[in-house]
């Protein structure tokens, strides 16, 4: 009896260590999520929030893009979270799309230089968009030049349909830039970290696939860091009342209208502060112990108690403690759509505190509202008092 009892206690055993290593894996499955880049919403908690087409992080390598490597070009995915565009060769350029296919959309994508091999060669890179086989538009920027083109691609060439306009908001190698691009029917917006630049109409291309592009004039190599792309259903345009100066036909006969007019992103721009049930719960950053030298992503949660996803342009505003007035910098600032519940967001870009910086500093997260009595309005804490982390470089 003995032995029968041992035998029974040690089958309990096994029995109770196999039901309790069940659950730990099925809690853990339930509950572990990564933080997510650059306007990465929750796929547990939202996984298609209302009026997105087409969302893709980058985070998984198997979502779709293509993966190959020549002599002349190479795409793919690049740790921790993004999709690289390299051209090897001067005046040579690479697409890389989903295989999807869109009408009507706003596209926004977060981009940033990752590497050259020259320091004064000039070189293109943003959205592709409406592509069928050979035939698309382009929207792409200059770091070098802080200029920004749009072109239409043929099977026997390419179009400028809007020629190098200045914009001085591109943050060259600095830091990422945000690109969006409104479409509806002949209607094309074109916006730059959060900024109108300019617009346009052509009729010739109605639908099709929307990616990314990098080109190369004298530069020898670039190699482009996609952060995220997202593709919303698109509502009003910002189109302008009149004709503005400049705008002329081209042989497909699109009305071109380049602009250096800010506008606000959000079109109609909200008329009233941020709604109750909006609150930050928490700042993180990337990484977690920076030093000076290291730029810094601020990783934000957001609390949404208001029962609908909820719209706002937000950055994150940064302080030195000893100065809580005066800000120091700040991350660039975009729209966002945060559905309901915690939503764990990142900055599209990112912030360094610079040589020497071994003091105490303080990151609020600010809504912005361009154009308005009121343009800027701090977020606050489920406490009801304004939102702070404050955090110290590693020296």
């Amino acid at each position: 009896m003995k032995v029968h009892a041992n035998f029974i206690s040690a089958r309990a055993a096994r029995l109770g260590l196999i039901l309790l290593m069940g659950l730990i894996a099925a809690g853990c499955a339930g509950t572990t999520q990564e933080a997510i880049p650059t306007g990465k919403i929750s796929p547990a908690r939202s996984p298609t929030p209302e009026g997105w087409l087409y969302h893709d992080d980058f985070a998984d390598p198997d979502s779709g893009w293509a993966k190959d490597e020549d002599d002349k070009s190479r795409v793919g995915y690049h740790e921790p979270h993004f999709y690289h565009v390299e051209v090897k060769r001067a005046n040579q350029s690479k697409q890389s799309f989903p295989g999807k296919s869109f009408n009507d959309f706003s596209v926004e994508t977060s981009v940033l230089v990752d590497k050259t091999q020259t320091t004064t060669g000039d070189f293109r890179y943003g959205l592709a968009f409406r592509r069928a086989g050979e035939r698309y538009y382009t929207f792409t920027i200059s770091p070098r030049k802080q200029t920004w083109r749009v072109t239409k691609r043929t099977a026997s060439g390419e179009n400028i349909l809007i020629k190098d306009s200045e914009d001085n908001t591109i943050n060259s190698f600095a830091s990422e830039d945000l690109l969006r691009v409104d479409a509806r029917g002949s209607d094309f917006v074109f916006y730059i970290n959060g900024h109108k630049v300019g617009e346009m109409r052509d009729a010739e291309y109605a639908s099709g696939d929307i990616g990314f592009n990098v080109e190369t004039l004298d530069e020898r190599l670039a190699h482009i860091h996609f952060n995220f792309i997202t593709i919303k259903r698109v509502g009003g345009l910002a189109l302008s009342q009149t004709p503005l100066p400049g705008a002329r036909p081209t042989a497909a006969q699109a009305t071109l209208t380049p602009t250096r007019a800010i506008t606000p992103t959000i079109s109609p721009s909200p008329t009233l502060p941020i709604p109750p049930g909006v609150y930050v719960t928490q700042i993180r950053l990337e990484p977690e112990d920076p030093t000076p030298a290291q730029e810094i992503r601020f990783i934000v949660s957001f609390l949404n108690n208001t029962g609908r996803d909820v719209d706002f342009n937000w950055c994150v505003y940064i302080y030195r403690l000893e100065e809580p007035l005066r800000g120091i910098g700040q991350t660039a600032c975009r729209r966002q759509s945060v559905p309901m519940e915690v939503n764990e967001i990142r900055t599209i870009n990112t912030w360094r505190p610079g040589p020497g910086a071994c003091r105490i500093f303080r990151a609020r997260v600010v809504a912005t509202y361009p154009g308005t009595q009121t343009p800027e309005i701090e977020f606050k804490s489920t406490n009801g008092q304004p939102f702070e982390h404050e955090f110290r470089p590693k020296c």
